[in-house]
């Protein structure tokens, strides 16, 4: 994966994470930026240098002056060696800030300053890949940001792109996010569908929520039936993105709307009587549900709870948004995460925190397309014992 190294100025003080993050804050392309940081320069190293220089100009003698040179070169290699090692963490985007990892680099002594240099670039590299090997599942990868960075430069010149050249581009494009370009994806993606942005095609039908709520509302006739199998496509289907649906969709819904009975049109609906609820899913079944909520102290639970909702499809998910304290002896850290990817990585990031040590609690919360919570949906939910699972949505009943 490509990503843009900053290094930090050696004249400026080590930043601390609260510096830093405000420093990242300023850059466009701070999702994926990876500062290379010094821990102090090697100032009694430089002083060697400036007193060479002065001697310099007052030693004639061949003799002394050879001696002085064969010094001052061990000095100055001396000074790099410093200089290079003294670059010793990365500070790389993560879901609650900004996190240091250490680097170590190791240099052969005994090289010229200029292969010095060239061996320590190498180094760098190889050190800067190994560090970063495994925190990709980590960082976040922001729906806004890859529309608003993206996606919405490349759609005014092409009517499509490819998911397939976008999943590549994350591993060539240093514009994009250090994020596995999996699941992550598929989430952003039907997020920018959801909120209008853009719209998914699965080559024959196509992922059109705005679209697809209308038809829904229109009496059943040959143009809705035909409109409901186009927009029949699944965001984990589809092939590829567009800035809007073709031109024969949006026509078939124009006509369906100019044939909808002028009776349905002005008929007024039976008077109906809904109420806001909130209650534990095992008890909810009936419930035209909006989102779901998982809290507890354990990690791997929610995680678990997570993944079968997806795999059961009782519920299609929205958006999700989380909130988690770790508590280490008298330390206390607090992290929130939103959109479905993030939450996830949130989640396996504390259960890596718990597993040495510590303990955690979350409260996750999953927007979900409404729905009336059926009967497996409630069964599945009493096996997490160890959770506390509620179903928040309205009931309602004809007056």
């Amino acid at each position: 994966k490509r990503f843009r190294l900053y290094v930090w100025h050696p004249r400026a003080q080590p930043p601390d994470k609260e510096e830093l993050k405000k420093a990242l804050e300023r850059l466009t392309y701070r999702n994926s930026v990876v500062v290379l940081l010094h821990s102090g320069m090697p100032v009694e190293q430089a002083k060697y240098i400036k007193a060479c220089d002065a001697l310099r100009e007052e030693l004639k003698e061949s003799s002394q002056r050879q001696r002085l040179e064969s010094l001052c070169e061990k000095r100055t290699l001396e000074l790099y060696y410093a200089f290079y090692q003294s670059y010793n963490k990365l500070a790389v985007p993560m879901p609650h800030g900004v996190d240091f990892i250490d680097l170590r680099v190791e240099l052969a002594r005994g090289e010229a300053p200029g292969r010095a240099a060239a061996r320590f670039r190498e180094a760098v590299a190889k050190a800067v890949r190994d560090a970063l090997e495994g925190v990709a599942k980590y960082i976040p990868l922001d729906a806004q940001y890859l529309y608003d960075i993206y996606l919405s430069k490349r759609l005014r010149h092409v009517k499509s792109i490819d998911i397939a050249t976008i999943r590549e581009d994350f591993y060539r494009d240093p514009d994009l996010p250090m994020v596995e370009p999996g699941r992550a994806l598929t989430e952003a993606l039907a997020k920018l569908a959801e909120n209008g942005e853009i719209v998914l095609s699965c080559g024959n039908s196509w992922y059109w929520p705005q679209g697809l709520r209308e038809v829904r509302s229109l009496p059943e006739g040959e143009e809705t039936a035909r409109l409901r199998e186009l927009l029949n496509c699944d965001p984990e289907r589809a092939i590829s993105v567009m800035k809007e649906v073709p031109a024969e969709v949006k026509s078939l819904l124009e006509e369906a709307r100019r044939t909808r009975p002028a009776a349905a049109a002005e008929a007024t609906p039976a008077a109906v009587k809904c109420e806001d609820v909130e209650k534990p899913l095992a008890e909810g079944v009936g419930v035209q549900a909006r989102s779901l909520v998982a809290a507890g102290n354990d990690a791997t639970a929610v995680l678990r709870f997570l993944e079968q909702l997806r795999l059961f499809g009782y519920f299609q998910l929205v958006d999700a948004k989380a909130e988690a304290v770790f508590k280490d002896g008298g330390v206390e850290s607090n992290w929130t995460a939103r959109g479905v990817g993030e939450v996830e990585k949130l989640v396996r990031y504390i259960i890596t925190l718990t597993t040495e040590g510590g303990e955690a609690s979350i409260t996750a919360t999953f927007t979900v397309r409404e729905k009336e919570v059926p009967q497996e949906a409630a069964e599945h939910a009493k096996a997490f014992k160890n959770l506390d699972i509620r179903v928040r949505g309205s009931v309602c009943r004809g007056a």
